[in-house]
């Protein structure tokens, strides 16, 4: 998903230049009435020229999300031309955010489609694998943990504090960087 930024300013828009094409009448007192109107023409028409073509008309900043790489060596970017790539973040299901250092890629600059390239054999991902650990009671999530490790220790403080009085439900499933949690196993604590 593209998300834009920053906006541009309306003294960038050209204004002035749209009236002359328009050979809009000058002199009179009130010669600045329709400048907002003919700027909010003038994004419309850049909207629409940018969505159909892929192009930037004037700078601005982006931000695009992607959720899995087709490529693992490069992703293309959605719009052209891309002038600096100002950082890149994975963020994790569970929300941590990581920043990648700007060593390990680099911008391919390209007028059509620009793209971000590994400097090594392959872009980072998000980490792969693990397990979804959720504790059940009564159809109510008491307690739910992304693992890392195939183990999981339940003491009873934990469990005071969850409220989980036997018996009480614990499900499990693998992660998939792709497709995300699978199908739970779970098994009854008695």
């Amino acid at each position: 998903m593209l998300i834009t930024e920053t906006h541009v300013p309306d003294a960038a828009l050209p204004v002035a230049a749209l009236k002359a094409h328009l050979r809009m009448g000058t002199g009179f007192g009130d010669d600045t009435l329709q400048d907002a109107v003919l700027g909010s023409f003038l994004r419309a028409a850049m909207a629409a020229i940018e969505a159909g073509t892929g192009k930037v008309l004037l700078e601005r900043e982006f931000t695009l999300a992607v959720s899995s790489l087709r490529n693992a060596s490069a992703l293309s970017l959605t719009v052209a031309p891309v002038t600096v790539i100002a950082d890149v973040q994975l963020i994790m299901r569970s929300g941590i955010e990581t920043t990648v250092h700007s060593s390990v890629y680099w911008l391919e600059r390209d007028a059509q489609t620009p793209r971000l390239r590994a400097a090594a054999a392959c872009l980072p991902g998000p980490a792969r694998g693990g397990e979804l650990l959720r504790v059940v009671k009564d159809g109510v999530i008491l307690r739910e943990e992304t693992l890392s490790a195939p183990t999981f220790s339940y003491g009873f403080a934990a469990q005071t504090a969850d409220g989980a009085v036997a018996p009480f439900v614990v499900e499990v499933a693998q992660i998939s960087a792709t497709y995300g949690a699978g199908l739970f196993a779970s098994t009854v604590i008695t």
